[in-house]
């Protein structure tokens, strides 16, 4: 009788102990999802971890040897870059934040864009002749924080 109290006894220790456990955990898992979103926001990726600008396909558009825009050839259907910034096929980018493309390298240029979306900074785009600022809409919190700092730090680059 006693082994079997003591049995018992144990059963619920256990029991208690995991259902515990398995409350924490569960709340550690969420913490652990919205920390791994915030992550890849500050990286610049997708939710799923893609890099953003993995979603849309560049080439550089020159005259007489000088970088004028990136054109978008290709949009990934559902890409982050296409929900976030509305970005279509045949756009011409002119402008990442405050800074014109024409004054970046093409190889800056296009780091520039996976930098856009990674700080939520506007793009300045071409569009069927008319020149549009995406993202359409109120300005997101903390997109151009450190425009000033960004085009400090772009000076400081050669651009040829």
């Amino acid at each position: 009788m006693r082994a079997m109290f003591s049995l018992v006894g144990l059963l619920v220790t256990v029991a208690i102990i995991a259902w515990v456990w398995s409350s924490y955990s569960e709340s550690v898992v969420k913490q652990g999802h919205k920390a791994q979103d915030q992550a890849n926001s500050v990286v610049g990726n997708a939710p799923d971890g893609t890099p953003a600008i993995n979603s849309v396909t560049l080439e550089p558009h020159e005259e007489n040897g000088q970088l004028q825009s990136l054109l978008i050839k290709d949009v990934v259907a559902g890409g982050i870059m296409e929900q976030y910034y509305g970005l279509k096929s045949g756009d011409q980018v002119v402008e990442i934040g405050p800074l014109p493309v024409k004054e970046m390298a093409t190889s800056l240029a296009m780091a520039q864009m996976q930098e856009a979306y990674m700080r939520k900074a506007e793009l300045t785009v071409l569009r069927g002749g008319q020149r549009l600022t995406l993202p359409a809409g109120p300005a997101q919190p903390g997109g151009d924080s450190s425009a000033a700092e960004l085009q400090r730090s772009l000076q400081r680059i050669p651009t040829h």
